[in-house]
């Protein structure tokens, strides 16, 4: 277990992917459903704002590619959706208020809440961006990059990853050839199912016998608790942290 100023001080580059910003492991995924939305928006603007924090105050190596960018940016819009969602009563919230265990959701508190977390979002970005800290492929050598890709065309299908994965993981290797210790924290292939980003990073690392200490996978599992992609407990952590996170929702 690890705390992202344990990571922050063993890396050059800590790459950050949409799915670790989003969410904790082991937390419910976002729906109008679930009595506790609002509160899961507040703990993510919280997240993202902590982690501007800390670009600003320790210049911290957070990095985004291009294609996660995209993605993070898109969520605004998701934001948005749920909310007209909620404007419209869909999901069983049809203009009247529903009872949760934090008080009565409604128009006024989900729109306050939708719209903090699209405010962290955006100067999250935007201290990003002012920081050069959107790593591109262009940024590294064309040879290095051409080799990658004949080593490991096959990720794509093989681990079901999309373009955004694939240049997210080809990024974070070729940091670890060409500038120094990167680590990456993303919550993609953290089930069993055999497919996402942690698979194939587990493949290149294998292949290559690179040391998780020149390029390292972390999955969030807690507000500030990341778990080693290369240890063999990780369901077992987990499950206490889906203890922990059910306590708090019933605070």
């Amino acid at each position: 277990m690890a705390s992202i100023g344990e990571i922050v001080n063993t890396n050059e580059i800590v790459l950050l992917d949409n799915s670790a910003i989003n969410w904790a492991l082991g937390e419910d995924q976002f729906s109008l459903s679930n009595p506790n939305v609002i509160y899961q928006f507040k703990r993510r603007s919280r997240y993202i704002g902590r982690l501007r924090g800390q670009l600003i105050d320790e210049d911290a190596p957070f990095y985004i590619t291009p294609g996660i960018l995209d993605e993070f940016s898109g969520k605004l819009q998701g934001a948005l959706d749920l909310h007209a969602d909620f404007s419209r009563g869909r999901k069983k919230c049809r203009k009247k208020k529903e009872r949760s265990s934090r008080g009565f959701i409604n128009n006024s508190s989900i729109t306050s809440a939708v719209e903090k977390e699209q405010r962290a979002r955006r100067l999250f970005v935007e201290e990003l961006t002012a920081r050069g800290r959107i790593l591109s492929l262009k940024d590294f050598g064309k040879i290095q990059g051409r080799d990658f890709d004949a080593a490991y065309a096959e990720l794509s299908e093989q681990d079901g990853l999309s373009w955004q994965d694939y240049e997210f993981l080809k990024v974070g290797y070729l940091v670890s050839r060409e500038v120094g210790p990167v680590s990456l924290i993303s919550n993609d292939g953290a089930g069993n199912n055999g497919t996402g980003i942690s698979y194939a990073w587990k493949r290149v690392v294998g292949r290559e016998k690179i040391p998780f200490e020149e390029f390292g996978f972390y999955f969030r599992i807690g507000e500030d608790e990341y778990f080693p992609a290369n240890s063999s407990n990780l369901s077992q952590k987990l499950g206490k942290a889906k203890d922990r996170k059910d306590l708090e929702n019933r605070v």
